[in-house]
């Protein structure tokens, strides 16, 4: 019975991967990926960053629906940013 315990065991140790071995490329992963949602974060930042600029200028106008659609996608955009932050510090 130890001996079948010993080969399988051997077996198991065979089959798993070595996390030395692929070290390397497992963080080109995570940093690729953490390039990834940074793009995004800053993506959503310059669209956040519009959106309050544009109300700026329809709160002068006259254009109520305009400005009210406006608010909406600020809400909508500050949500995507909320959830953005959140991922990309759990990936940090």
């Amino acid at each position: 019975i130890l001996e079948v315990m010993v080969d399988k065991l051997h077996l198991l140790e065979l089959i798993t991967p070595d996390v030395d071995e692929h070290h390397e490329e497992l963080s080109q992963m995570v940093g690729d990926e953490i390039s990834r949602l940074i793009q995004e974060q800053r993506r959503l930042e310059k669209q956040y960053e519009d959106l309050v600029n544009q109300r700026a200028v329809l709160k002068t106008l006259s254009n109520k629906s305009k400005l009210k659609e406006n608010q909406e996608e600020i809400k909508v955009l500050a949500e995507a940013l909320r959830f953005s932050t959140k991922l990309l510090c759990r990936n940090l």
